[in-house]
């Protein structure tokens, strides 16, 4: 009996599909979802098109207030990114807005993670970038008030941290190891904002912010290597200790700090918290984002020094977010404030970031496809088809021999 071996195109062609089958998905990630990278001195671009990105839109900061029909009005308000905050173990001044859960997968409860699904998904279909924190009151400090200090206690002892209770910070690690590989795979995530501002008690150290983000960042990388990791300094993200985190072994690591009262209202304030930043940009090459810019109605009546404060990020070429859009009174930060059933606008300072945008942001390609953000679309599953797909082919090949 003869036996007809297989034509040799057919049998490098399924050895070439199973090649790839078996990769370690990373081409593939970069290849399907748009990011950002950075340049030599500090700015930014698409990777996709090269074409540069100036960053400007605005924080999502209070969990659950934000509308379905937001991020759409972003688009046509000329804002091209959001900052997205899932608030995580911590005393946050009402129910339902904490999502630490021991009993959920990636220690997140189920309601909160829906709706932090909902609030992606809403960005997606807009086409923004996202600017993607994990909030924790505890993590940060745990001693911000005797309220907070109980509320963070861990097996009776109160006033618990990510730097006197390392099996928190352990948890914390699982929890961006859960919300890395669920949406790494989104497109236009901007960056993963490790922990916003981090103020340990004493007696930790600028030091020990900058060993907790060299602790952290391997834990991301290792889940996705491609999309870039938002840090800021000790001190809740004091702008003139920046160098204290920059770290020279650090790729697509992008650095912050906080503009917020009274720093934006007194431009001398301002500049001399800026040149901090600048000069560490000029000196590495290290990307700057503002994640919170703004001002309050309270201090700033007619937004004229948040006007003069946005101005001077955008003449140093450092986007921003600003603080906030939605929010629970008038005299807080936001540009819509909850009056009684209801959300009434402050024309003033909401027209003031409105010019920046158009002055600024880079306008939206909306021609990239938005992503759908389902748990059924794991990498459990991903792995299930691509095993199924391995062994058919592996079948295949043993028919033709």
């Amino acid at each position: 009996m003869t036996t007809r071996l297989p034509h040799p195109s057919w049998v490098f062609l399924i050895l070439a599909v199973l090649v790839c089958l078996n990769s370690n998905g990373q081409r593939g990630h970069a290849a399907e979802v748009e990011r950002l990278s950075f340049h030599a001195d500090g700015t930014m671009y698409q990777t996709s098109n090269g074409q540069a990105f100036q960053a400007g839109g605005w924080n999502w900061g209070h969990w659950g207030m934000t509308l379905p029909g937001d991020a759409q009005l972003h688009v046509s308000e000329g804002a091209n990114i959001v900052r997205i905050i899932l608030r995580w173990w911590g005393l946050y001044g009402g129910s339902g807005i904490d999502a630490y859960d021991d009993g959920a997968p990636g220690h997140i409860n189920a309601t909160n993670l829906a709706l932090l699904d909902q609030m992606i998904q809403w960005c997606a279909d807009a086409h923004l970038w996202i600017n993607l924190a994990v909030d924790s009151n505890c993590g940060q400090n745990g001693m911000q008030n005797p309220q907070t200090e109980a509320y963070c206690n861990i097996s009776g002892v109160p006033a618990q941290n990510f730097w006197n209770n390392l099996g928190m910070r352990a948890k914390f690690k699982e929890v961006w190891t859960f919300v890395a590989s669920r949406y790494k795979n989104v497109s236009r995530i901007a960056w993963y904002e490790i922990l916003p501002e981090p103020s340990p008690p004493p007696p930790a150290t600028n030091a020990d912010v900058s060993e907790f983000y060299q602790e952290m960042i391997p834990v991301l990388r290792a889940v996705d290597p491609i999309t870039p990791i938002l840090i800021g300094p000790n001190g809740g993200y004091s702008a003139p200790l920046i160098a204290t985190v920059y770290n020279s072994s650090y790729t697509n690591v992008v650095y912050t700090a906080d503009f917020l009262d009274p720093v934006m209202r007194n431009t001398s304030n301002l500049l001399g918290k800026l040149n901090y930043l600048i000069a560490l940009r000029n000196a590495t090459g290290a990307p700057m984002f503002i994640q919170q810019a703004g001002d309050t109605i309270v201090s700033d009546p007619n937004a004229t020094a948040l006007a003069a404060g946005l101005q001077i990020l955008i003449n140093n070429k450092v986007g921003f977010t600003g603080w906030e859009y939605r929010g629970p009174s008038y005299y807080s930060y936001s540009v819509w404030w909850e009056n009684g059933t209801q959300w009434s606008l402050k024309t003033i300072p909401y027209d003031v970031y409105l010019s920046k945008f158009a002055s600024w942001s880079t306008p939206l390609n909306s021609s990239t496809s938005s992503t759908t953000i389902s748990s059924s679309t794991s990498s459990s599953s991903a792995a299930t088809n691509k095993a199924s797909i391995t062994a058919v082919l592996t079948f295949f090949i043993c028919a033709l021999c």
